[in-house]
């Protein structure tokens, strides 16, 4: 019975039916999804430079390495960059990585479809960033080594380190890796290979050379953490690896799959036991380091869990492991809840967007297509941005200027020194005043938007809607909210409002 299971999972029958299911499951969801803030950031700055040395000088203020935002420069020049070629262009990457793990990394088939089912990897092919491209330069590089393409493995190398700065760590980790495991085997290659990695390196640094107007949110460095401090902080660190907000089940199945790998490994090969336990010593503190000092959001641990799972994949190999068919009495109940665990996923994605950004640019186009728009906070536009027909001028209140995209260089937009949203009630009204006369003359429309539940609260902490008096001659007058249906853990929502001027009074007075 279990080699029967066996062989229709190794089928190339049940190989292509898997391919071809999760390529209409994401296309279902992928052209469904509504771009959020993140998102719309790297598409608007795409659109407003196209000079490429204005993009390039981009990716400071960005706090990343810009290979992603190149591709879709490039790609612009092609055709149009917006959210639907933007989806078209990320979606068939997403079904490049998902073919080139299931017929190209040789490992058990029902082990790819429990990856191919966890909620962390279900984010990234929704999501339209550069992390896809992790995924698949990670899968090409652990193939690599595998096989000792020695070019290769330095030219992947060298492209991780241009898609994030939080990935610079991960290639150096497998550069340490490759040239170790080159070394206690006594293997040679020739040692200019590293000349690619070293280029990588400086290039990524010149990339990220923060400019002198940087935020301090971003600029600053974190030298001190206390034993309590650092115990939170192992604490969030396992938690976000194993995405425990979601499933404890990773956490139950990697780390003794882990520890039983290490303990072969220790009868087998210990040298490569030994390259493998360095390795992941390296990016594990190099991302401990980086969360002191600076800061690393919970999906950016995803790509410590994948490179960790790369390793285990090396070290699987290296040692010579047999997959065992009795393995399935543990692996299928894992297929099946890590499936439903999906399957709740994608219904909520059915429930509610990601962000109401698509209906709100679509209103104002046809409400107010030639009005100039007010926002604040700032960044939570961008969304609304990306998808309005009439690109007119939009005015941020923190700023007070014009904004194409957010540019990390106001203390308005410091996200680590301030709490942006939701938005005080005293400090709106003041913000609206300081905008020049001209413009509220012109009875602009506000745009707010947050992922929390409220937008604006007043001096007691009290949700605050409807219209706002701001004072005899200025009134905001609101006009819609969306955000009925909401994800329990992330969905953009919007007010909209008027803004009123009393034309019998030609000086708009303070508070």
């Amino acid at each position: 019975m279990l080699s029967f299971i066996n062989k229709g999972f190794e089928s190339n029958l049940f190989k292509y039916s898997v391919l071809v299911f999760f390529s209409i499951l994401l296309a279902w969801l992928k052209f469904n999804h509504v771009l959020e803030r993140d998102e719309s950031q790297m598409i608007l700055i795409v659109q407003s430079n196209p000079c490429f040395w204005n993009l390039v000088s981009t990716f400071a203020y960005e706090g990343t390495t810009g290979l992603w935002y190149v591709l879709l420069w490039s790609v612009s020049h092609i055709f149009e960059i917006n959210p639907v070629s933007v989806t078209i262009i990320h979606y068939l990457f997403v079904v490049l990585f998902i073919w080139y793990l299931i017929f190209r990394i040789e490992a058990p088939m029902i082990i790819k479809i429990i990856f191919l089912v966890q909620l962390n990897v279900l984010w990234h092919f929704i999501f339209i960033r550069q992390y896809i491209l992790v995924l698949l330069f990670l899968a090409m590089l652990i193939r690599s080594i595998y096989y000792k393409k020695d070019y290769l493995v330095f030219i992947l190398i060298f492209l991780l380190m241009q898609l994030h700065v939080l990935v610079i760590s991960i290639a150096v980790s497998f550069w340490i890796y490759y040239s170790l495991i080159k070394y206690v085997n006594k293997e040679k290659y020739n040692l200019w290979l590293h000349i690619i990695p070293v280029a990588g390196i400086i290039l990524a640094v010149l990339q990220l050379l923060p400019p002198d107007d940087l935020i301090y949110g971003l600029k600053g460095w974190n030298t001190e953490i206390s034993i309590y401090g650092f115990i939170l902080l192992l604490n969030k660190i396992i938690k976000h690896i194993f995405y425990l907000e979601l499933t404890y089940l990773l956490i139950l199945i990697l780390p003794p799959f882990i520890i039983y790998l290490i303990g072969k490994s220790w009868e087998i090969n210990r040298k490569a036991l030994i390259v493998f336990l360095i390795s992941v010593a390296f990016v594990f503190l190099s991302y401990i380091f980086l969360d002191i000092v600076k800061y690393v959001a919970y999906y950016h641990y995803f790509f410590l869990y994948f490179s960790l799972l790369a390793f285990c994949f090396l070290l699987y190999k290296n040692i010579g492991i047999k997959f065992n068919i009795k393995w399935y009495y543990l692996l299928i109940p894992v297929l099946l809840y890590s499936g439903y665990l999906m399957r709740v996923q994608v219904l909520n994605y059915d429930y509610a967007p990601i962000s109401y950004a698509d209906k709100v640019a679509e209103y104002l186009d046809e409400k107010y297509p030639d009005k100039t728009i007010l926002t604040i906070p700032e960044p939570y536009y961008n969304s609304v941005a990306v998808y309005r027909k009439n690109k007119y001028p939009v005015y941020s209140l923190g700023r007070h200027d014009f904004i194409e995209y957010v540019v990390w260089d106001h203390e308005s937009v410091d996200y680590r020194g301030k709490d942006l949203v939701p938005v005080k009630l005293e400090e709106l009204k003041k913000e609206i005043l300081n905008v020049p006369d001209s413009i509220l003359k012109s009875n602009p429309v506000l745009v707010m938007g947050t992922d929390l539940t409220n937008i604006i609260i007043d001096e007691n902490e009290i949700p605050v809607m409807g219209d706002i008096e701001i004072n005899n001659n200025l009134r905001l007058k609101f006009i819609k909210y969306w955000g009925e249906k909401r994800l329990d853990w992330f969905t953009e929502i919007f007010n909209v409002y008027e803004v009123e001027y009393n034309p019998e009074t030609d000086a708009i007075t303070d508070l």
